[in-house]
């Protein structure tokens, strides 16, 4: 839980690598043994070359976000959260941004959407942009990037995904992934009993809402 609220606090990269446990066991209720054993692991993938670092004012930051998110608002987002991690953990560019975009497909689109470029592209927008450029910009990056995902997913062509284009998409759904965070966080101290569904489409209604007067704007396309 921790390494990946880690992972959606900022990017670098940081994971498990060796693992320590000891256990004891008993032989026929003779001969009593103890080991010690280490578990290798490197669940961060091997494209990844920027480090997980805190300044001081970071690590302030961080040690509240942790306080903040840990406990019921990860585990109602856990699954996005996952797919996202699982995005990190890839050993190359194409899988893992099939990874962060299905995890955006997760958390703001129903289970079975037709249309899925369009719909994604309009809400990832509306919800990220803070300016009409902003917007309008955002939604054509991710109508691009769902094209080069398309791409690699049914036609095994990556060649249009580059380490610059996966980071983006990488920072993008983490930021979508924290702004959705937050809104568990704050339904369930509303309710403690409300499920992810449920936030869901809270999340979901208001983004039609706010895209139907995005395009009303002419900020986005009818």
């Amino acid at each position: 839980e921790r390494i990946n609220l880690f992972r959606l606090f900022k990017g670098g990269n940081i994971g498990f690598r060796d693992v320590f446990f000891q256990y004891s066991f008993r032989v026929m209720g003779l001969i009593n043994n103890t080991v010690n054993h280490c578990s290798h692991n490197q669940t961060r993938n091997t494209i990844a070359s920027e480090k997980f670092t805190l300044n001081e004012s970071e690590v302030v930051s961080c040690n509240q976000w942790i306080s903040d998110y840990c406990g019921a608002p990860y585990r109602l987002l856990k699954n996005s959260i996952d797919e996202f991690s699982w995005g990190l953990e890839q050993i190359d560019v194409p899988t893992g941004f099939e990874q962060y975009t299905t995890a955006l497909e997760m958390t703001l689109l129903p289970q079975n959407q037709p249309g899925k470029k369009q719909m994604l592209a309009n809400r990832i927008s509306a919800l990220l942009g803070t300016t009409p450029l902003e917007v309008q910009n955002l939604h054509q990056k991710v109508i691009d990037f769902y094209r080069f995902r398309s791409e690699s997913l049914h036609e095994g062509d990556g060649s249009n995904i580059t380490e610059a284009e996966l980071r983006e998409l990488e920072n993008i759904t983490r930021e979508v992934l924290k702004k959705c965070l937050a809104r568990c966080k704050a339904e369930y101290s509303l309710d403690s009993c409300i499920t992810w569904d449920s936030i869901k489409d809270k999340i979901m209604n208001d983004l039609v809402t706010q895209v139907a007067a995005l395009k009303n704007a002419g900020v986005l396309p009818s």
